[in-house]
């Protein structure tokens, strides 16, 4: 997969493509659906899936007082579209003036004029230009006079625990997330969530406790609730399961929200490593505990906790 960073150093107008727009963030199973009708139609006419998005989020421009937290990093969304079958992405800075084109002129100076497509594919939900105002009606209004054509993808829906069914979106796994619901987040994303981020020294209570753990330095990714999560790391190749906890550690008065993995049977120095800890089970809350000893109980339980899982 090429991955161009700036629409200035974007040109596939000679060889045409199958364009789909948008943040993809998380890239979950809706966007997947999109990815897979693209990539059948580029088959197709025989020509490249191109993929435009944005770093960073758009709302982080529009608003920068509330920015989302990301569901993935630029890393991970560019792996996911990879192994999606995108032959091409293009990575647009997120800049006022481009926010601000109207949707009319973004169809001509960019989308043309960068790209040519011959198919555009997109939810029905896509929204663009300037306010968003730009449609996918309005993708059909100039489909003649630019010379490409227009599909729309059915949304994907998941059934939630309640039994309700959803829409799948960035905005609902992200919620998901932030309850602590690995398994819904998973159906929506069509694999676990899974967060990235370096080892980093912390206290070490971990260790002296005799539960040693990887504190993962996370920078603008979503990070679920408060709690101990069953999970799994991949170190030098191998998959291994991990307890993870996320938390102040109240037992210790602690201040700051980290995110520490004890990973299983493992003996080693992970400090300055970069790891993708996937969330596989919500285990349970954060809790205080009276003594060091009770909470030496509670994790040890925790480790065999997981350990029993088929995962």
């Amino acid at each position: 997969m090429h991955v161009v960073r700036g629409l200035d150093n974007a040109d596939l107008s000679e060889s045409r493509c199958v364009l789909t727009i948008g943040n993809f963030d998380g890239v979950h199973c809706g966007h997947q659906r999109i990815l897979a009708n693209g990539r059948q139609r580029a088959d197709k006419y025989n020509v490249p899936l191109a993929v435009m998005t944005f770093e960073p989020h758009p709302l982080a421009i529009l608003r920068p007082s509330d920015p989302p937290k990301r569901i993935s990093s630029t890393a991970g969304k560019l792996k996911q579209l990879e192994r999606c079958g995108v032959d091409q992405v293009v990575i647009a800075e997120s800049t006022p003036s481009l926010l601000q084109i109207e949707a009319e002129a973004f169809i001509e100076s960019i989308i043309v004029a960068r790209f040519r497509p011959i198919a555009i594919v997109e939810g029905f939900n896509f929204g663009f230009g300037k306010g968003r105002k730009g449609s996918s009606e309005t993708l059909k209004t100039f489909a003649g006079q630019w010379d490409y054509d227009v599909e729309l993808v059915e949304p994907f829906n998941q059934t939630l625990e309640d039994g309700s069914e959803v829409r799948t979106s960035s905005s609902l796994i992200r919620g998901l997330i932030c309850e602590g619901n690995m398994r819904g987040a998973a159906d929506g994303l069509g694999r676990p969530f899974s967060l990235e981020g370096t080892v980093v020294e912390g206290s070490k209570r971990g260790r002296q406790i005799g539960f040693p753990t990887a504190n993962l330095q996370v920078t603008d990714l979503i990070v679920p609730a408060d709690g101990v999560y069953a999970g799994r790391v991949v170190i030098d190749g191998t998959p291994k399961k991990c307890a993870i906890s996320i938390g102040s550690t109240p037992t210790f008065d602690g201040q700051l929200r980290q995110v520490e993995a004890h990973v299983l049977d493992f003996k080693g120095d992970l400090y300055g490593q970069s790891l993708e800890v996937e969330f596989v089970e919500h285990v349970r809350g954060q809790t205080k505990f009276d003594s060091i000893d009770a909470l030496v109980a509670q994790i040890t339980d925790d480790v065999n906790h997981v350990r029993s899982l088929q995962y």
